[in-house]
């Protein structure tokens, strides 16, 4: 069995038999990211990081299903599918609830179901074509799976050129025109420091750091 693909740091809460024994106390054949994520405290961005490293440790194989969903499944230690995987292959579909989306291809989603915010009551000085708006939801998707927050340069990692060139837009005009917009007119989302913006989703902030009052600079 390979070693853990986690190194250094603070040790995760959740090793990778952790991971590993969802697949093998249950009788589906495979598994979705989001699915994976349920039964684990890791966040669904987390947890499809995780499934990765374990991917290329020859723990797991995936597919994708339904354009942007992942399924996975286990591995035995000569690195074959369990003899019921023939599922994999054959009727997939009809296996798992294909609506439960990840982000396994770069451009894809971690959440296929819509963006977390309501788009229409933001007011964006921009035309938010079909293309931006899936764009921004993805984006809003992202931060809010985001552990700590995120800042302009996480934005611009994030941003391919596949994106701009759907969008019309590069980055920066991006980030400014849609992006910070969005983040700063939803009270979704608040800004504990000048740089970073963070998912509060509908909790409750007892401690002042939101303040809807507050300057967004940059």
């Amino acid at each position: 069995m390979p070693e853990s693909t986690n190194t250094g740091g603070r040790k995760p809460r959740v090793t990778d038999d952790d991971l590993l024994d969802v697949f093998r106390a249950t009788a589906d054949p495979v598994l979705s990211t989001a699915e994976v994520a349920d039964a684990v405290p890791i966040k669904r961005r987390g947890t499809l990081n995780r499934l990765r490293d374990l991917e290329d440790g020859g723990r797991l194989d995936s597919k994708q299903i339904g354009g942007r969903n992942t399924v996975w499944w286990l591995l035995d230690d000569a690195g074959q599918p369990p003899t019921n995987s023939d599922a994999v292959d054959d009727g997939v579909q009809g296996t798992v609830d294909t609506s439960l989306a990840d982000d396994h291809a770069p451009d894809a989603d971690p959440d296929a179901a819509g963006p977390p915010v309501d788009i229409d009551s933001l007011s964006l000085d921009r035309d938010l074509t079909p293309e931006r708006r899936e764009e921004l939801g993805a984006w809003l998707r992202y931060v809010r799976d985001a552990d700590g927050g995120v800042t302009k340069s996480d934005f611009e990692s994030w941003w391919t050129d596949d994106r701009a060139e759907r969008s019309g837009y590069n980055a920066g005009s991006f980030w400014e025109a849609f992006a910070k917009a969005s983040m700063k007119q939803s009270d979704k989302f608040d800004k504990p420091n000048s740089r970073t913006y963070r998912w509060r989703g509908d909790a409750v902030e007892d401690s002042g750091v939101y303040d809807p009052t507050k300057e967004f600079d940059q």
